[in-house]
């Protein structure tokens, strides 16, 4: 099957010197994983859009004193294009990996003149007109990233999001389909630190697909496939390039309960029970709730405590 060729795949690149750019070049030139479609800038643009109405909804609509941190910096910066072109202060993001570029850079820009032109940005965002304007003068100058980076006032840093040496605190932070590559261990600390980070009256948002990733290529299997496999099977499977936590939704709650962090707000698309009794559960997921292993994506906002 599809998956399986490519999670062996990524498991040899994983243990390869260079794996992120090894698995870059695989995914550009043999999955196409990676190109901007359509369907991906939407994708992108409507969790912009989550993540800004969050903020609206809790916070307020003046963003224009507002730092913001982004976990994951991703293949493109249309979260954070999508934020400044909203007026917001400063955008800082981090990510273990580079995975961005020039070349990345200027498609991202291209795709966002090709909706504004043809109306289809508007359905998500409004932007700032004078913002605008820089955004698509560094475009028509094929900016370099230092550069287009410190005209808009992002900041990319490479490290581990736990120990990280912040230089403030943030009235915004955020991610994207992120918090389920981290292992559990490793995700506690992150969003322990994280709520640290947060200014009081500031929020936290971020969005989760729980779903098996390997069914976004492959047809033949559905979002529940790894469910189906025990901890030890799933190890061997698992690879260090796009890891999978395989946590529900119930977990995630679960770590900010036991962090004593305040849930605001949390949204949960599912899918179809047939498909999640179509796999023969592994017996560790014997005490969920169907309800809750049929959640495939979640949002979930928070607060600092009082």
């Amino acid at each position: 099957m599809k998956w399986i060729a490519k999670a062996l795949v990524q498991k040899v690149i994983s243990g390869l010197p260079y794996k992120e750019a090894i698995n870059g070049f695989f995914q550009r030139h043999v999955t196409g994983g990676v190109a901007l479609t359509d369907t991906h800038f939407r994708w992108k643009m409507e969790a912009a859009e989550r993540h800004l109405a969050y903020y609206r909804k809790h916070v307020g609509d003046d963003m224009s004193d507002v730092d913001v941190l982004e976990l994951g910096s991703g293949w493109y910066p249309i979260v954070p294009i999508a934020m400044y072109l909203s007026g917001v202060k400063s955008i800082t993001t981090i990510d273990i990996y580079s995975w961005g570029s020039q070349e990345k850079l200027h498609i991202a820009l291209a795709k966002y003149k090709e909706w504004m032109a043809d109306g289809r940005l508007k359905a998500h965002l409004t932007p700032d007109q004078d913002r605008w304007n820089t955004l698509s003068d560094l475009h028509d100058g094929q900016v370099d990233v230092e550069t287009f980076n410190s005209a808009l006032n992002i900041t990319q840093h490479l490290g581990d999001a736990r120990t990280f040496d912040y230089p403030m605190k943030y009235g915004f932070i955020c991610s994207n389909n992120t918090l389920e590559h981290i292992h559990a261990e490793v995700l506690v600390g992150i969003i322990e630190r994280f709520h640290g980070q947060l200014k009081t009256g500031g929020i936290m948002s971020h969005l989760i697909d729980l779903s098996d990733h390997f069914a976004h290529a492959d047809k033949t299997i559905t979002h529940y496939n790894f469910l189906k496999y025990s901890d030890q099977a799933w190890r061997r499977i698992d690879n260090d390039i796009q890891p999978q936590n395989r946590l529900r939704h119930s977990e995630y709650l679960g770590i900010y309960r036991d962090l004593g962090i305040d849930v605001l707000e949390t949204q949960t698309w599912s899918g179809a029970a047939e498909d999640l009794r179509s796999v023969t559960l592994d017996e560790k997921y014997d005490g969920f709730e169907e309800a809750d292993l049929l959640v495939s994506h979640a949002d979930i906002v928070s607060a600092p405590a009082g």
